[in-house]
């Protein structure tokens, strides 16, 4: 997280330096989860649903084309004007985010989430809290028990 924005301007442009592809996103707008989730899929260029859900912003993402020889940045700006609306919502999707970046560093793919804000007292709840899952093969309880 980032208060000040030359900090967040100075590590971005390293990054950026560095051949990793960075979305910048304004929060700023967002009033809502359908609004935040179709900013967020038009700037990674995800496929889309016939509506925007939690759920399936989960599966998208994890189709993300990421470089492999560098990575791919998401750069939240103004997150606290979205989370002061939509705390819950704010907090899902940085679960979200925090599944997939562990999923794809499994693989040797980089996902960065920046989140600049506003607010220097903003806080989250811990993200990106797992309980271990069954692998795809076995993934069905039918798939285990035949």
């Amino acid at each position: 997280m980032y208060h000040r924005l030359d900090l967040l301007s100075c590590d971005v442009q390293w990054l950026v330096d560095n051949h990793y592809l960075v979305y910048m996103l304004s929060a700023t707008d967002w009033h809502n989860k359908d609004m935040a989730l179709r900013a967020i899929y038009e700037a990674l260029n995800l496929r889309r649903w016939p509506d925007y859900n939690l759920d399936g912003f989960n599966d998208d993402l994890s189709d993300l084309v990421i470089p492999d020889e560098s990575g791919v940045v998401v750069v939240l700006q103004r997150f606290d004007a979205f989370a002061v609306k939509q705390s819950q919502a704010a907090q899902a999707l940085l679960d979200i985010f925090a599944d997939n970046a562990r999923t794809f560093m499994l693989f040797g793919k980089r996902l960065i989430i920046l989140i600049q804000t506003d607010d220097p007292h903003l806080k989250f709840d811990p993200v990106g809290a797992i309980s271990p899952d069954w692998n795809r093969g076995e993934w069905l309880h039918a798939r285990r028990t035949s």
